[in-house]
């Protein structure tokens, strides 16, 4: 999420054409979908499910969702706009608004690294299966919510380096377990099916 937001900011003066400040708009809002899965998952079954168990484990986490969310919710209702009327997109504009939420929601995925480390579920889940069945149910609520022509095809696109295969927006080599965890018939129709459908979104490389 962050090397995205990052990439957003650096090229967001690239999109001239009005094609590509509506490809541009279209990336930016399967980022902001993607961004709220990721977090809305977590407040609808991680979290509270971590607060039963060890009350105020999670609550840092939950405030700082809410400290970014008025920038977060600011582009993501520019950026539909843009998608309507490419003439009013505005590259200064942009990343002014990400200047302005950018850096708390960066320091909260960094913090909420320990928060959710294997070692501290460990200790809130003392049985693995019950986080396996968490994160099991959790990731049916994504997959049944999320759009399967932008947000899943900017998450499971592969691409096949020399070196390294690598999640458009991510390294896999550090999860490899995640696609495991999508049904094999998604991941399949979200790289070589629904990603043609919107290619044209991949204006702008991750830096």
């Amino acid at each position: 999420m962050i090397r995205a937001l990052n990439a957003i900011h650096a090229q967001a003066h690239v999109p001239s054409t009005n094609q590509e400040k509506k490809s541009f708009a279209n990336y930016v809002l399967c980022w902001c979908e993607y961004t709220h899965h990721h977090h809305e998952g977590e407040e609808k079954f991680l979290f509270p499910e971590c607060e039963k168990r060890v009350p105020g484990s999670m609550h840092e986490n939950v405030e700082q969702h809410k400290a970014f969310m008025d920038g977060f919710t600011a582009m993501e209702s520019y950026f539909s706009q843009v998608r309507l009327t490419p003439e009013i997109y505005d590259g200064n504009k942009v990343q002014k608004m990400i200047e302005t939420f950018g850096p708390t929601f960066t320091k909260h995925l960094t913090e909420e690294i320990e928060t959710i480390s294997p070692a501290n579920l460990a200790k809130i889940f003392p049985v693995e299966k019950d986080l396996e069945n968490n994160f099991k149910t959790m990731l049916a609520w994504v997959v049944k919510t999320s759009s399967k022509t932008t947000s899943f095809p900017w998450v499971t696109f592969l691409k096949t380096g020399l070196i390294k295969k690598i999640i458009t927006h991510h390294d896999q080599t550090t999860a490899p377990w995640f696609l495991d965890m999508i049904p094999s018939i998604v991941v399949f129709l979200s790289r070589h099916v629904f990603y043609w459908f919107n290619k044209r979104y991949s204006i702008i490389q991750h830096g």
